[in-house]
């Protein structure tokens, strides 16, 4: 699986051990959130190295169409949840 030059993807650590990730990308469209991970992040996260694959510990992969507020929001702000 290969996603689009399109794709917008966003990381940024929130603590020192802690890396939060969003990619949107079409190719999500018509995938399960299961196979978004095992076809297209699970083999990102394997090319990292151990220290920092271990520190990933939010991903949210979604289409550019999908309206999960609550989870763009909780990527975004995550301050709210705490």
């Amino acid at each position: 699986m290969v996603m689009t030059s399109m794709c917008e993807i966003v990381a940024y650590r929130r603590y020192s051990a802690s890396i939060r990730v969003r990619i949107v990308d079409a190719v999500f469209s018509d995938m399960s959130i299961t196979d978004r991970f095992d076809e297209v992040a699970d083999p990102v996260f394997r090319e990292l190295p151990e220290d920092i694959a271990t520190q990933v510990v939010y991903v949210l992969l979604v289409a550019p169409d999908e309206s999960d507020y609550d989870r763009k929001y909780e990527f975004e702000n995550p301050d709210f949840y705490d």
